[in-house]
């Protein structure tokens, strides 16, 4: 099968430098609030979770402490897509520090919606309040699902392959996969990537 291009609008993909300078606008806005708990801090938290573990809006939401094994840097994503994710370099410390003292029941991200969770409204405005004091090009297109979109083209770009991808994405269908990743070439086309 052939993705073809005309055919296909591809997803808005933010660079290396946009995802950081939206992570160094919430740090600057943490700075100025109350510490690890203020607003800031958290919506950092929340951009990199989206950014480093290609997280969807409603998995952030249903994100409980206990999900989280500091220990063994790795997260389980509950759901439709369950899987368990390794935390990237750092992250795992800066994650753990957020969550520190938490109940492993409690939503690491809560909010005002039904059961504490934090709305789908709040986390899109988040997202658009950072990307514009970032400086984004164009930050008023800039959504959730792009910080996930970007997080599988870095991969990509980096040499990971769209098999790997789709696992840590938790994609059913190799398609999608590729419209994440810009892939334009014939599905299965190299060994590592055939179903």
């Amino acid at each position: 099968m052939v993705i073809k291009a005309d055919r296909m609008k591809f997803p808005r993909v933010l660079t290396a430098e946009e995802v950081a300078r939206m992570f160094k606008a919430a740090q600057d806005a943490g700075a100025s609030g109350d510490g690890e708990n203020s607003g800031g801090r958290r919506d950092e938290m929340l951009l990199k979770c989206m950014y480093y573990l290609g997280l969807k809006s409603n998995e952030i939401q249903g994100l409980r402490q206990g999900d989280i094994d500091v220990k063994e840097n790795t997260i389980l994503i509950r759901g439709r897509n369950e899987r368990e994710l390794l935390i990237p370099g750092k992250f795992p410390f800066e994650l753990a520090r957020f969550t520190s003292g938490h109940a492993a029941e409690q939503l690491v991200f809560a909010g005002r919606g039904p059961g504490g969770t934090m709305s789908d409204r709040h986390i899109r405005r988040v997202v658009k309040d950072y990307a514009r004091l970032a400086e984004v090009r164009n930050c008023e297109e800039i959504k959730p699902h792009t910080l996930r979109i970007s997080y599988a083209s870095h991969l990509r770009k980096d040499g990971v392959s769209v098999k790997t991808i789709q696992q840590l994405l938790g994609h059913a269908r190799r398609e999608t996969t590729y419209i994440y990743t810009h892939g334009l070439q014939k599905m299965g086309e190299n060994k590592d990537e055939q179903v």
